[in-house]
Parts: structure tokens; C-alpha cells; sequence
């Protein structure tokens, strides 16, 4: 629902700009958007959305001459009725025109979109469909080839029947408009296909969702610069490829949200669509502050942008890389507060060992190595790649295949839903799941490497792959590795503890010990000493502690 549309000039530096945006009465909205746009980068405008309480909600404020993208957009989720004020500040310009833009979006099934108080426009995808059972699992990462054959019928993970995730009302869900529905022409020859489509990618705009036609994904763009937003491009990097991959290697049946941040990884405006997007359901990032050139990861304080209302206001899960290196994960920005997971690696199907290239005192392993599509110069292209920023979508993938058997089991449909005060992943007859319980049922059902399987000699010929310490695994595989493997039994064992069926799997005593304490650290880090500390890199400062801990600890005998 578009709310307003302006012109406005921002002054000098310090100078603001204020423009009422009215939310009206009469329907729960899920997000309220405002973005604004300028020509010149360097003449860098911030923009805040300011409640009718008079308190910042929302904001962005990118280093725009870093991006070269000359926009802002900022979300608030759960917007209430009265007048909001969308505020540009002047950070480096003078007399910087610009336009603004505000609408409202309703995704919830049954919610505003169902009844006659709200008129459609271009900005409303029509009436509200009957939801499916889904699950959408978002990836902010570089880019993706969206002509690679590994997303379409045919592949590896397809080769029984097409993907068809991607429905009516997951399309309404992610605000894809029936232009933005993209059937790619795919012979083969990418650079031929890339051609007959120009007109494709000459229409395609950033800050808008597209469906790529036959595959399970979504996507939409916030790269940096003057890149072509979403088209294939060898200036780009391929690394979006194998993350959007390793999820759908653990579950192909996910929705995929990509968000496509090339030259602009990690900046607000893309975690202010993703993480605030009231349909995205899980959550994964692999990228954070490392040495140049070695991957090594270096402590942070701040925490990633908008990670915390996505996880404890929100209900979602965030999965999040712990590093190429020996350091502490504990101290990522992404995998380090205590609402977020972080990801390590175990090198699965050769030495069985644990990368010893990985953070220390992960939440949980997955496979650190994998054969994965990875280019933007070809439609059939394989890379072995190996890093955590692989093993971290692996393994949010396994979660998002047991958030789906979980729904289908329940006959919840649609995403993540109010019940009884509490924002729940599951909701059925006498059952509900929220994302604290789903990640208990991980920890638990996580399995643990058996030292006895190690190969010394993959060791050696894998990214250095070290044998696990059979008295104290704890040490090396928080709660275990979450493989995709069925024969581990992490999805069944994850379903036995929230209690459907399936077998449950029973562990030492340690983990529990060991793994409380690194959350005890990790509290004590996040809520009292990182915000102490001077901003240096940006990110959000982390809130204090809350009233009531939302954490579910594994001696709460929750789940049963």
C-alpha cells in the first residue's frame, strides 16, 4: 500500500528534512518501508523513521560514497496507526535533492489484504491467498547465477520432481508482482542466454522481489555501485552461488530469499529487508571483520543490524558464519550474541575430523568442504570450496527441513505467527514452537562425530582436518555437527524432542555443562561489556539485558 510519495532537499550537513507519513487506522500492518533516493553517492543522506511517540524505530545510515548506491531504505516492523515522521539527515551534502517513498505492506494471512478496508495498488500484490505450508530461508550474500542449472528440474537435488516451493501465495508473501516473474531463456550458453534476456535484466530495479520461474528463488538486490542489479555478471562474486546452494542441498524444498549485496555486503538497508521481512523464517550470513587476505576472524562489539528484533522480538532463527580461523566465535558480530548461532566446520565424507580452520566454541558444526555450483561465466560449473561460510547455510538448511516436516506434521500454515502473546514458528491444536524450542531441539538432536571414523590420512589432504577428542567432544563440536545426512539422524532426533516422531538421541552430560557456560559468557559479553566499547566498525550496539531471559537452557528439561 503506498502511503506517500515526495521531493525534498536536505540542506546543509546537520540540516534535516521531516516528512509526516500518516498509517491509518483500522488494520495491522506488518512493515511500514521508507526509502529515499538522490543522485550523487558522496552526498551521503541517513534517514530515520520516527514513531508517533516521537522515538527513532527505524533507521539507515550507509557509508553511500564505500556503496556507491545514492538510496536509503529503512523498515519498522509491526507499525501502529497514527503519524510517523520519515527524517533525512545531511551527512555530506548540500542542498542534496531527493525523492521519498513510503508504503505499507500487509503479508499475514487473514490480515488487512482480506477485507474491503484496504484498496489495492501497484504496491499490494491483491487479496490475501489461503497460505501454504513453507519455509523461507534467507541469504544475504554477493550474488547468484540465477541461468545454474543446480535450480532447476534435472539436477542433482531435482532429479525426481521440480522444485515447486514457490507458490500464489509465497510470491504475495515476498511482494513478487506478476512483471517481476522472470522465465530465463537456459541453453546452456550462459553468455548467448545472458543476451537474448537483456531486456530482462535491463528492467529488473533494486529494492524490488523477483521470481526466477522454475526454481525455489526469490530474489531481490541491494548491490553496491554501479553493478546491474540481479543479471550474472563475472564482477561479481560467486560466493552467493555456493551459500544459496548449501542450503538447498540440506533442503531443497526451502523457499530461497537472496539478497544480493555485491559491494555492499552487510550494509543496513539489505538487513533491514531481510531480517525485519515478516516471512522469512530463518536466517543466514557468513561474513564479519577478518585479517585482509586471511580469513582470520578479529573480535567485534557491535552487533549485526537488526539481528536481535529479527531473533527476540521477531521469533526467527539467525545462523551465522564462525570464522576461517582458530578465533573465538564468541566475539562475531554475527555469530557471536547469544540470540544468534554460530557455525564451524567438520570435514563430512573424508576425514570425519573437525576443520581445524574454523571458530572456536561454535553453537554447531556442518560440512565444512562441499561440491557446490560456484561462477558466473557458466550454467553447469562445480567448485570444491571449503570455509565456513559454507557450512553455516548447511546448516541452516537442516534446520529449515525440520521447521518444515514440523509444519507439515502440524498442519501450520504460512510462517511465523503470534500465539498467545508469543511470536511461535509452529502453531497447532495444543502445540507450539518458537524459535528458542527449535533451537534446543537442535542442540540436542546435533550429532556427534565419532573419533574412531577419523582418517589421518583425508586429514591431512582436507582443509586440516583434526580428530575429535572422544572424552570431551564438547570442546571442539559444540553440540554436535548438523548434517543432512539421514543416516545421522539429526532431522529425526530433532523432531523426537518436539515431540513427533522419531528417534531422539540422548547426550553426555558435558554438553549441557559446557555448552550453558559458553552462553553464560557470551551474555555476559553481549549484554554488559560490548556496548561499553567505542563504535568503530558500525553495527547496532547490543541492548541491555532482558527482564526475563527467552533462552531456553538445556537443563530447563524443555524440550520433553
Amino acid at each position: 500500500m503506498l502511503l506517500a510519495e515526495w521531493e525534498g532537499s536536505a540542506g546543509l550537513p546537520g540540516d534535516a528534512a521531516d516528512q509526516p507519513v500518516a498509517v491509518p487506522p483500522g488494520c495491522q500492518f506488518d512493515t511500514l518501508t521508507v526509502r529515499v533516493e538522490w543522485d550523487v553517492a558522496a552526498e551521503d543522506l541517513d534517514l530515520e523513521i520516527v514513531n508517533p511517540d516521537g522515538a527513532v524505530e527505524g533507521s539507515s545510515g550507509a557509508f553511500n560514497l564505500q556503496s556507491g548506491d545514492a538510496s536509503e531504505t529503512a523498515v519498522i516492523a509491526s507499525p501502529v496507526s497514527g503519524e510517523y515522521i520519515a527524517r533525512v539527515n545531511n551527512f555530506a551534502g548540500v542542498q542534496t535533492p531527493f525523492t521519498g517513498k513510503a508504503t505499507l505492506e500487509c503479508t499475514t494471512p487473514g490480515g488487512c489484504l482480506a477485507g474491503d478496508n484496504v484498496a489495492n495498488d501497484d504496491d499490494v500484490p491483491g487479496p490475501a491467498l489461503a497460505p501454504d505450508t513453507r519455509v523461507i530461508v534467507s541469504v544475504i550474500d554477493s550474488a547468484i547465477n540465477p541461468y545454474h542449472e543446480f535450480y532447476y528440474a534435472g539436477s542433482a537435488i531435482y532429479a525426481d520432481a521440480a522444485p515447486s516451493a514457490v507458490t500464489p501465495a509465497v510470491l504475495q508473501e515476498l511482494g513478487v508482482r506478476d512483471e517481476n516473474i522472470l522465465e530465463l531463456t537456459r541453453s546452456g550458453n550462459l553468455q548467448a542466454d545472458v543476451e537474448a534476456d537483456a531486456a530482462i535484466w535491463a528492467s529488473v530495479k533494486r529494492g524490488e522481489t523477483y521470481w526466477v520461474k522454475g526454481t525455489n528463488v526469490v530474489f531481490i538486490s541491494y548491490a553496491g555501485g554501479e553493478l546491474a542489479p540481479l543479471a550474472p555478471s563475472t564482477d561479481k562474486s560467486a560466493h552467493g552461488v555456493g551459500t544459496s546452494a548449501a542450503v538447498l542441498l540440506a533442503n531443497p524444498e526451502a523457499v530461497i530469499l537472496f539478497v544480493e549485496t555485491e559491494g555492499a555486503l552487510g550494509s543496513d538497508v539489505a538487513h533491514d529487508f531481510a531480517f525485519l521481512h515478516p516471512a522469512v523464517d530463518i536466517l543466514t550470513t557468513s561474513y564479519g571483520v577478518s585479517i585482509p587476505n586471511t580469513g582470520f576472524p578479529l573480535p567485534e562489539w557491535r552487533t549485526f543490524h537488526n539481528s536481535y528484533p529479527a531473533v527476540v522480538e521477531m521469533g526467527k532463527l539467525h545462523f551465522s558464519s564462525g570464522g576461517n580461523g582458530p578465533g573465538l566465535t564468541p566475539l562475531r558480530a554475527g555469530a557471536g550474541p547469544w540470540w544468534s548461532i554460530g557455525v564451524s566446520g567438520v570435514e563430512e565424507g573424508t576425514s570425519e575430523g573437525r576443520a581445524a580452520l574454523s571458530g572456536l566454541f561454535p553453537d554447531f558444526l556442518s560440512d565444512f568442504t562441499q561440491d557446490l555450483p560456484y561462477c558466473h561465466d557458466a550454467e553447469d560449473c562445480y567448485s570444491n570450496v571449503g570455509g565456513t561460510s559454507f557450512s553455516t547455510p548447511r546448516a541452516a538448511g537442516v534446520a529449515s527441513r525440520v521447521l518444515l516436516d514440523a509444519r507439515r506434521l502440524s498442519a501450520h500454515k504460512g510462517g511465523i505467527r503470534e500465539h498467545q502473546g508469543q511470536a511461535v514458528m509452529v502453531a497447532s491444536e495444543g502445540l507450539s514452537i518458537s524459535n528458542w524450542l527449535l533451537r534446543r531441539a537442535l542442540e540436542q538432536a546435533a550429532f556427534v562425530p565419532d573419533s574412531l571414523a577419523y582418517d589421518p590420512v583425508s586429514g591431512v589432504t582436507d582443509i586440516v582436518g583434526i580428530p575429535i577428542n572422544p572424552l570431551a567432544p564438547w570442546l571442539q563440536v559444540g553440540w554436535g555437527d548438523l548434517t543432512a545426512d539421514p543416516e545421522k539422524g539429526v532431522v529425526s532426533a530433532a523432531l523426537a524432542h518436539l515431540g513427533y516422531p522419531g528417534d531422539a538421541r540422548e547426550k553426555a552430560l558435558g554438553f549441557c555443562e559446557f555448552q550453558t557456560e559458553v552462553i553464560a559468557v557470551r551474555k555476559l559479553y553481549w549484554d554488559n561489556i560490548a556496548a561499553t566499547l567505542p563504535d568503530v566498525l558500525g553495527g547496532d550496539a547490543p541492548p541491555p539485558a532482558l527482564d526475563e531471559d527467552p533462552f531456553i537452557y538445556c537443563e530447563s528439561m524443555l524440550p520433553f
